[in-house]
């Protein structure tokens, strides 16, 4: 794989970059209180609303392989996790984990990215944490479990099939399987910008459960409904909640690892090493 850009190294470096031009959204207002004799305003209803549940209940596990089951009950442990809260069950994903924004410091950048002509501040978000934790759960070490995006997929490459899957030939992807988005802008060239765990591929609504959610100086790891939509005619564009690292914009499934497959290669997948050697990266 050649990289050719400053984002491409910080992909492959785990980090996960904003595909929304490198400008990161300004917040948003919050509604104004009710006054006297005002009517407070009631928040509008999400569209499709997330089915309640334990993501081991609400992605089928039970009706799944061994191995897909324990992905389950795994991330039953930290999902959802939000920076810095407690969790009365399980564990917090970003305990120990440092958050490279403050508030002080995300608007700052958020700022200067809308001025003209200014070098743009690449935006990352957490994204990559979430794979990478579940696969140490396996035994897995190496590239595959150190929170990478890029990375992710290089070594996915690298084991090629029946690990490494993608949708030509009608495959489709299993709850559990590990999956990476490309970017809107560029949908036929090898990239990724978001990296995720699947819940449920089923019809033109899947799930998923990621981390690299809420704003970039408060991560969120939760189940997230996504369109699907073959733009293209073969390939599923997912869409994302409009976080800054999770865009609204449908963006191409670049590929996924298949779990099970991922898990019988063994010592092969245990130990995989990203190497860069000039704009050149390879994994084995």
């Amino acid at each position: 794989m050649r990289i050719a850009t400053a984002a491409a190294w910080a992909l492959v470096l785990g980090l996960a970059v904003s595909d929304r031009g490198w400008a990161a959204p300004a917040p948003k207002k919050p509604p104004p209180k009710a006054g006297a004799g005002q009517k407070a305003p009631v928040p509008s209803a999400p569209a499709e609303a997330l089915p309640a549940g334990l993501p081991s209940v609400v992605c089928g596990a039970a009706g799944l392989s061994a191995t897909r089951q324990k992905m389950f009950a795994e991330l039953d442990q930290v999902i959802p996790s939000v920076q810095g809260a407690h969790r009365s069950g399980g564990r917090n994903l970003f305990d120990g984990w440092k958050n490279p924004y403050t508030r002080e410091s995300y608007a700052k950048i958020s700022a200067d990215n809308l001025i003209p002509g200014n070098k743009k501040t690449p935006v990352v978000t957490s994204c990559g944490m979430l794979p990478g934790a579940m696969l140490g759960r396996f035994g897995l070490k190496g590239t595959l479990t150190a929170s990478a995006t890029e990375g992710l997929r290089v070594c996915a490459e690298g084991l090629g099939s029946p690990v490494y899957k993608t949708a030509e030939g009608g495959a489709v992807p299993k709850p559990g399987d590990v999956y990476w988005l490309r970017y809107d802008s560029s949908p036929n060239t090898d990239s990724v910008s978001h990296v995720g765990i699947f819940c449920r591929t089923d019809g033109d609504s899947w799930l998923t459960l990621d981390a690299g959610q809420g704003v970039a100086y408060l991560q969120e790891a939760k189940m997230v409904r996504r369109k699907m939509q073959k733009v293209d005619g073969t390939h599923p564009f997912l869409a994302g909640p409009g976080y800054v690292g999770d865009t609204a914009k449908l963006r191409r499934l670049g590929g996924w690892i298949d779990l099970d497959e991922l898990i019988k290669a063994g010592p092969k997948a245990a130990n995989m090493k990203l190497s860069v050697k000039g704009n050149r990266a390879t994994c084995k």
